[in-house]
């Protein structure tokens, strides 16, 4: 499996995506509640169309939802406003694990992830090798990048001795 092709929730800078969510925060003028904000910077369409709506309805938390086209952005983004974002989604390498390396992300408080114990441990165990005790990142997302291909236009485009089993016969020419 190549494990350099994986996407992953990151929850970047937790402790302020918590505060924002928590009762800790400082009250305004005259008892008057202010809004709870979660600003979460992902991939499109990695949610459902009524997900923002549902958790707002559920939590009473306020969701300011961006997306990104890809990485590069996403990186080019935080290296230029680092707190505009509660919860990122880069894929982990080399991304996340450069952010990590960084210094980009606060630690996760795991006391309050309760569904970690669901997390598969082989995937946990991998993320480790880019963030150490998984202290930063947990997964959102896990897959490899295949090739899927029509074996008769191939062999009637390239003849019967090109080779199926190498991404080389995408990117060769």
């Amino acid at each position: 499996m190549n494990r350099t092709i994986g996407s992953l929730l990151v929850i970047a800078l937790a402790i302020a995506g918590l505060a924002a969510c928590g009762n800790d925060a400082a009250q305004p003028a005259e008892g008057v509640a202010e809004p709870q904000i979660l600003n979460v910077y992902n991939w499109p369409y990695y949610i459902a169309e009524d997900t923002i709506k549902n958790f707002e309805a559920k939590t009473g938390i306020k969701v300011n939802y961006t997306v990104y086209s890809n990485n590069d952005v996403l990186e080019q983004q935080l290296a230029a406003t680092p707190d505009a974002f509660d919860v990122e989604f880069p894929s982990a390498r080399p991304y996340a694990q450069r952010m990590i390396a960084a210094d980009g992300f606060a630690a996760l408080d795991k006391k309050i992830l309760g569904n970690l114990k669901h997390i598969d441990p082989a995937i946990l165990v991998d993320l480790a090798e880019i963030d150490p005790g998984n202290a930063h990142v947990i997964p959102y997302m896990w897959g490899t990048t295949g090739l899927g291909l029509n074996i008769g236009k191939v062999r009637a485009a390239l003849g019967d001795s090109a080779e199926l089993d190498s991404w080389g016969l995408l990117f060769e020419p």
